[in-house]
């Protein structure tokens, strides 16, 4: 009976990580469409409603509670106004929290560069930067996509017969 009950422990544990791998990925594959919609709103509020960005801010209703967060530091941080540029506050704000946001590499590279859609010198440059960065995260978007199809096809397979091996080595 014992054996039995370490076996299905050891499956359930290895069916575990799997799952908590999938959700890791899926959580980033939200905040990457949530900031592809951050885009998609700022560039309509600026070229069709010519919104100051602070107000732009007070108006965003963002769907991911990490975005939420990142925005309302950041509008509190410019409401101090401490640093020189609203670039430099964008750029520190997300070293600050890179750890607590559901990115990749490419992606925070992206959201880092973003600084330059809000913080422009002109509103032509920020919709030139908005249209470059939104593309960029879409496509990055399409390839974690595609790369979380391809490792859940061999990760999941490989998984279950890590832990069949577990169980016959400790039976």
């Amino acid at each position: 009976m014992e054996k039995l009950v370490g076996m299905l422990c050891i499956l359930v544990g290895c069916g575990g990580m799997m799952i908590s791998w999938q959700e890791k990925k899926r959580r980033q594959q939200i905040f990457m469409g949530e900031c592809i919609r951050l885009f998609a709103r700022w560039k309509f509020a600026l070229s069709k409603e010519h919104m100051r960005l602070y107000d732009f801010l007070e108006e965003y209703d963002g769907r991911s509670p990490e975005m939420e967060q990142l925005l309302l530091q950041l509008k509190e941080q410019l409401k101090k106004n401490c640093y020189p540029s609203g670039n430099q506050v964008w750029q520190e704000l997300l070293r600050e929290k890179r750890a607590l946001l559901p990115l990749g590499d490419e992606a925070y590279r992206i959201l880092l560069d973003a600084g330059d859609a809000f913080f422009g010198s002109s509103s032509e440059d920020c919709l030139r930067c908005i249209k470059a960065c939104g593309e960029r995260m879409e496509e990055a978007l399409a390839e974690e996509k595609k790369d979380m199809e391809q490792k859940w096809k061999v990760y999941m397979p490989v998984g279950m017969l890590g832990g069949m091996i577990l169980i016959i080595l400790l039976i």
